[in-house]
């Protein structure tokens, strides 16, 4: 990849951790960089904004909501099972979720806290999960990923279209000329995917 291209010299190990994983993870010095969903604490974390995306709702191929001609709303989902997510190890998907519905009447039927999880529960019949648009590179066979009525209730600066954010955090203080060249080389590769939905 890019980092490996570029700067050959920095070492690169994932570490597969959600959010608050991620930040005590650059609390103890283990991570020197994390890519997270907010909120997150700033007064501890500096964060840029890696990529912003859609929201979907990835249906099952056979759902009526799958043959939809435009983008659905609340109200289309009046009565379904919602696959969504765990309140405080997955706030960031599970207060989208809300947000999005908060003037519809679904039935929450799961709480997950990985968008993979939420997609093979919809694979399975188990209901409706909504999803960043990118979810659809997992190649879940037989789920459609459909597009969502703009969000309006976001914060000033957020893309109603767009609602879905990736930021990058490291300790507050800590900028290196090592880190500075990798957000670099991290907003490069991640304006490919901004592009696409702009």
């Amino acid at each position: 990849g890019l980092l490996g291209q570029d700067l050959p010299d920095v070492e690169v190990i994932l570490h597969e951790r959600v959010t608050g994983g991620q930040v005590d993870g650059i609390r103890r010095g283990e991570i020197d960089l994390g890519l997270a969903r907010p909120p997150f604490d700033t007064s501890a974390l500096s964060s840029r904004v890696v990529v912003r995306e859609p929201l979907r709702v990835a249906v099952r191929a056979d759902h009526p909501l799958a043959s939809a001609t435009g983008p659905l709303g609340p109200e289309d989902f009046d009565g379904l099972p919602v696959i969504s997510y765990h309140p405080t190890q997955a706030r960031y998907f599970h207060e989208l979720t809300v947000r999005f519905l908060v003037n519809g009447h679904s039935r929450i039927t799961q709480n997950v806290q990985q968008i993979l999880t939420a997609v093979l529960l919809v694979a399975a019949g188990e209901g409706v999960a909504f999803v960043p648009a990118t979810a659809a590179a997992l190649g879940v066979q037989g789920v459609r990923f459909m597009p969502l009525a703009p969000m309006t209730d976001g914060h000033s600066d957020s893309d109603p279209a767009r609602p879905v954010e990736l930021h990058a955090i490291w300790a507050r203080g800590t900028m290196t000329p090592m880190l500075r060249n990798v957000l670099h080389l991290l907003q490069r590769s991640a304006q490919r995917v901004d592009d696409s939905y702009a």
